[in-house]
């Protein structure tokens, strides 16, 4: 049968779904160890969760009761963060980041958990735009990035053993022996297609579970959680991170990012999450009504009234060892020979998830290399290069961005967005 005519073809010895840091990851590691990938994401390079995430690589400060475990993991993964980023070039956007608190007695408690795990304590004066009733700051070796550039950075240096498919995955077959056969997707500018593989890779987020259901009728251990992102552009904003853990303002986080003209905006979130059993818009609202507030309580920020703000819905997915705590990251097989799926409680963790993986697959799924492989489709595109979602953010006043909420029309569903200018302001 003539090539144009096929349905299918090899993925290489490694099928991963989901082109975003975990999933890209995965392939960079594999590709280490001499095998061949395809990636595969129906929307672009770090086009969701990467995209909408902080960018904050955690060492463990702002977790004040998670276990040592926990903590080595984050250190561990740090190293790794390192390694890769500077093969990249891609400079932080801020080095350090602050950590908060309001009453001295949880400072104190803070700075001898952190001791107890090795990590170093650095008092550190106020944070710019913070009121004084944050009495104590400490200073952490934590960075923050843009993963996007990262990712794009990585992209454009890939060995040729990895390619990236648009295409959007459908449902996995399988044989009687447990064994995943081929994915069945569609791709972009071909039509339906089966990809065949040694082993499948599933790093599609919030997507894993959805790809599981349809696939094999449920969806596994994966938990998938909805949070929020207010988007904050005010004059005079300091170009620093900013986590407030403690209890008065449920772990208010927040991260900066540069706009192409210089202007610093913030990144604004808490520790709140829920499990996305409600409806977007009162879920929201109750949400955005509650950081205002807190940042009202902790900055000053709001009492400008050319402040701008914007937001957007921030769904993710990680797997855990233990659902109940903040533990270091898992993978499951869904009870099959040759499926991982794979999903870090924090993307922190991703450079240690993706080395795992790799060595789980290599010690008893993956046999010699594919000798050959289709590397091109007749068609084929490439996903694009997905922006952090608060560059296409619409930004407004805020009594006016308040009344959209409650219309119900003030939030954006985080996307892979359009290329355009970064932190553009509509009105």
């Amino acid at each position: 049968m003539s090539r144009s005519h096929r349905s299918a073809s090899s993925a290489g010895d490694l099928l991963i779904v989901g082109a975003g840091v975990t999933g890209m990851l995965i392939a960079l590691s594999a590709a280490q160890g001499g095998w061949t990938c395809t990636v595969i994401d129906n929307e672009g390079v770090a086009a969701r969760q990467s995209g909408h995430s902080h960018g904050y690589v955690h060492r463990g400060y702002a977790y004040l009761d998670a276990p040592k475990s926990f903590i080595e993991s984050l250190s561990r993964s740090r190293l790794q963060w390192d390694s890769i980023i500077e093969s990249t070039g891609v400079a932080p956007i801020c080095r350090e980041g602050h950590i908060g608190f309001h009453s001295p007695y949880v400072a104190d408690r803070a700075a001898r958990n952190w001791r107890r795990r090795g990590l170093a304590v650095r008092r550190a004066a106020s944070v710019p735009r913070f009121r004084t009733n944050v009495t104590t700051w400490f200073l952490t070796d934590e960075p923050a990035y843009d993963f996007t550039s990262v990712l794009a950075e990585l992209r454009r240096g890939l060995p040729a053993s990895i390619r990236i498919v648009k295409a959007q995955a459908m449902h996995c077959e399988t044989s009687r022996t447990g064994a995943v056969t081929a994915l069945r997707t569609h791709v972009s500018g071909v039509g339906p297609w089966s990809f065949r593989a040694q082993a499948y890779v599933l790093a599609a987020g919030t997507g894993n579970s959805d790809i599981s259901d349809q696939s094999f009728g449920f969806k596994g251990r994966g938990i998938t959680r909805r949070s929020f992102m207010l988007v904050v552009d005010s004059p005079g904003l300091p170009l620093s991170s900013a986590i407030l853990p403690g209890p008065e303002s449920a772990g208010l986080f927040i991260v900066p990012r540069l706009r192409d003209d210089g202007r610093v905006v913030w990144l604004v979130s808490d520790f709140v999450s829920t499990g996305a059993q409600r409806a977007v818009g009162a879920e929201a609202l109750g949400w955005f009504l509650g950081v205002t507030r807190t940042l009202q309580h902790t900055t000053d920020v709001l009492e400008d009234p050319s402040s701008r703000l914007g937001g957007y819905v921030a769904p993710k997915a990680e797997l855990r060892t233990d659902p109940r705590r903040l533990d270091a990251h898992a993978f499951e097989t869904l009870g099959h020979s040759n499926l991982v799926v794979a999903s870090p409680t924090k993307l922190s963790l991703a450079p240690l998830l993706a080395a795992e993986v790799v060595q789980y697959l290599e010690q008893g799924v993956l046999r010699a290399p594919a000798s050959t492989w289709e590397r091109l489709l007749p068609g084929e595109v490439e996903p694009p290069m997905g922006l952090e979602h608060w560059m296409t953010t619409r930004l407004l006043p805020q009594e006016e961005f308040m009344h959209a909420l409650r219309s119900g029309l003030g939030l954006q569903e985080s996307n892979a967005g359009e290329p355009g200018r970064k932190g553009q302001v509509e009105s």
